[in-house]
Formats: structure tokens, sequence, C-alpha cells
């Protein structure tokens, strides 16, 4: 496991730590991402660890290398693994998303090229979507509509997008509430990032 997790082993082999951080929320959350940042403290250079974490296609990995790298802030190397992680469908768009949005200097043009890339010219070109074809382009613009909705010099483009029927169709298409959590996910990580740089102690 050690060559496979490299310093974020002790986080990947306790199921409490990783899951804590899907229920935001729950009292463990806090210490779960300290944990992280503990092993991230731990190396010289973790953001060659993380890159491994988000090269897999195991999405515990994705999860906690997306909130490492929230930690860490960007280097451009592991936001190019973020991001084919994120291509590739992982379970964990929302968490590799709002990380990005956080940190990416670039994230407003890497969502909207992939909005245009997963949205359909027309009807005829939605329907010929296979099912899963249409079930990750709606999670993908799902996550990454109401994170470029907060930037003010893309609301225009944001409404332009929306104002198609046939796009409208497809992210009602996403079954996973993705919006919702990405929503969610944002506003609990920056609270507990804001906490853990305060320098505060959880309570026990």
């Amino acid at each position: 496991m050690q060559s496979r997790f490299g310093i974020f082993t002790p986080v990947l082999g306790k199921a409490l730590d990783h899951l804590a951080l899907l229920h935001q929320g729950d009292p463990d959350t806090v210490n779960a991402v300290a944990l992280i940042k503990e092993c991230c403290d731990s190396a010289r250079d973790p953001y060659k660890d993380i890159s491994m974490l988000l090269g897999t296609h195991n999405w515990r990995a994705h999860l906690i290398g997306s909130v490492a790298l929230a930690l860490l802030g960007y280097r451009s190397e592991s936001y190019s693994t973020l991001w084919h992680a994120f291509d590739t469908g992982s379970r964990m768009c929302p968490q590799l998303a709002v990380t990005a949005f956080l940190h990416d200097p670039h994230f407003a043009d890497h969502a909207k090229s992939r909005i245009e890339f997963h949205s359909p010219d027309d009807t005829a070109a939605l329907d010929a979507m296979t099912i899963a074809q249409k079930q990750n382009a709606s999670k993908a613009i799902s996550v990454l509509i109401p994170l470029l909705q907060l930037i003010p010099d893309e609301s225009k483009w944001v409404k332009t997008q929306l104002a198609s029927p046939d796009l409208q169709t497809l992210i009602a298409k996403d079954r996973e509430k993705s919006a919702r959590i990405t929503e969610n996910w944002l506003t609990n990580l920056k609270e507990i990032l804001s906490f853990l740089q305060s320098d505060q102690t959880p309570d026990a």
C-alpha cells in the first residue's frame, strides 16, 4: 500500500478518515483534512504523491488528492492530472472541480472548454449520444456551471449557454444532484480550510 498511496497511506488506510470527507459536517471531517495536511507536510515535494493519487482510477485516491491540492495550492503538473481525472469521469468530479476553482488560474478557460465539448450542437446531436455519454456530460456540466456562475466576468457566457434547450435537457439527466454537491462541497471546504489556517485545534 505504501508504494501505491505514498505519503497519504495513513489517510487511505483508515476508512473513517476518508469517508468523513464525503460527509462534511461530520465531527471527524476537520480531523481528516488535518491528517491530509500532516501528510503533505511530511514530504519535501507532496505534489509528486498527489499526482500519483490523481493518476489512479481509485475514487478514494481522487478524493484525498483533491483535498491535498486544496490545502497546498497550484502547480501546473498536478492540476493537469486533476483535469485528466475529471475528464475520465471520476466519481469525485465535484471535489476535483472545486479544488480547481479555488486555485487554478485557468479554471474558467478549462471549465468553458469542457462545457462546450459536452454541449450538444442541436437536438439531433443530443439524441445521438449514448446513455453513458449523456450521463458523463450532464454531470460534468452540472458541476462546472455553478462554479463558473461565481465568476462575475463569466456570468454573461453562462447565461448564453443555459439559454439552450438542449443543454437544459442534458443537465436534467444528472440524477446525482451534482450541482448541489458541488455548491455544498465548496462552502464546507472553504470553512474547513479557514479553520485550519487559523491554527485552532479541533474540539475533542
